[in-house]
């Protein structure tokens, strides 16, 4: 009987893992010329160990197939080293403003990290107990970066920020405990990150990249790291064409407000961030261009008292001003 039908004629149908496996472990034994199948239990016929399996060589992606891919990775495959992305919230999101006028967008901090190999740890740190951080987190969330809470401490002298110290802590206890990850890209400026990048240079052959805002950046943190790819501001010049859209956008939002809400700032650009609106104006421009659109006129703030006394400072357009009234032109014909 052949060795096809002593088993079933499962040799046929026999898994590329258990050819591997003969390959593999089954040696031919002086005095010996007959094997065993293993997993079996029968004793093969008489015939060399080399024709029981596949008599192919053996390729890599067959070998990964079949062993554990933890193992095969431990063995010394060749794999892309992972990243880890380190966001310094404070910095960025002051400097991004203050230089730019413009808003954080943690999406494209996530494409940027991707450049450089599989993203496998991002953390943004701040004190999200500030407004303008705790309307960030969610977005930070969609983006899979990991919010992570920096309370300032109160001192007589002021108070201090802690995002400095989990940072570092962070940056070396990744270094050990994730050997596989080959890149650290620190979204930061602060030259108080100099020690803890060169220890990962230096000692840990890791690389590091300093994206920070143009800027707002230690020369010395950047030479330190010998790797800079900066967070580039979306420049976007508007025509009248453009910013006779965005005024009908804020029209939109302002005629859609139910009676007795006032329209403000903050909620007037939650409204022309939204998703359909990015055809228009991306949300990342939103803040600087209503900024613009203050300091030119364009839109009106004033404070009011509510009936329960209490102040509240509206947003509104001006329709006095002519790049308002020529953009509103079709509606005022209607």
């Amino acid at each position: 009987m052949s060795t096809d039908s002593a088993d079933g004629g499962g040799a046929a149908l026999r898994p590329v893992c258990l050819d591997l496996f003969l390959k593999v472990h089954v040696q031919v034994q002086p005095g010996r010329p007959t094997a065993y199948r293993a997993g079996l239990g029968k004793t093969a016929e008489r015939t060399p160990w080399y024709t029981l399996c596949d008599p192919a060589p053996l390729q890599i992606n067959r070998l990964s197939a079949c062993r554990d891919p933890l193992m095969y990775h431990s063995k010394g495959a060749t794999v892309t080293a992972d990243v880890a992305l380190f966001v310094d919230l404070e910095n960025i999101t002051t400097s991004l403003w203050k230089t730019f006028q413009e808003e954080p967008d943690p999406l494209q901090w996530v494409q940027k990290a991707l450049k450089y190999g599989p993203l496998s740890f991002a953390r943004a740190y701040g004190d999200f107990s500030q407004g303008q951080l705790n309307r960030l987190e969610p977005r930070l969330r969609v983006a899979g970066i990991d919010p992570f809470n920096c309370p300032v401490k109160m001192r007589d002298a002021g108070n201090q920020s802690t995002v400095d110290i989990n940072i570092a802590v962070d940056l070396y206890e990744v270094a050990m405990d994730r050997p596989n990850t080959g890149t650290f890209l620190l979204m930061a400026g602060d030259s108080d990150y100099i020690r803890i990048v060169t220890r990962l240079r230096n000692r840990l052959s890791k690389q590091v990249v300093i994206a920070g805002v143009p800027g707002s950046v230690s020369r010395d943190l950047v030479s330190a790291a010998g790797t800079a790819d900066p967070l580039e501001p979306e420049l976007l010049d508007f025509d009248e064409e453009a910013e006779q859209a965005i005024i009908r956008l804020i029209n939109r939002y302002e005629t859609s407000r139910r009676e007795g809400a006032f329209p403000t700032f903050r909620f007037m650009s939650e409204y022309l961030r939204h998703p359909t609106n990015v055809d228009i104006i991306r949300p990342t421009l939103v803040g600087g261009k209503l900024t613009d659109f203050v300091n030119r006129g364009v839109l009106v703030q004033e404070t009011i008292l509510l009936p329960n006394g209490d102040p509240l400072r509206t947003t509104r357009l001006n329709f006095d001003d002519p790049l308002v009234q020529d953009a509103l032109v079709p509606f005022i014909e209607e």
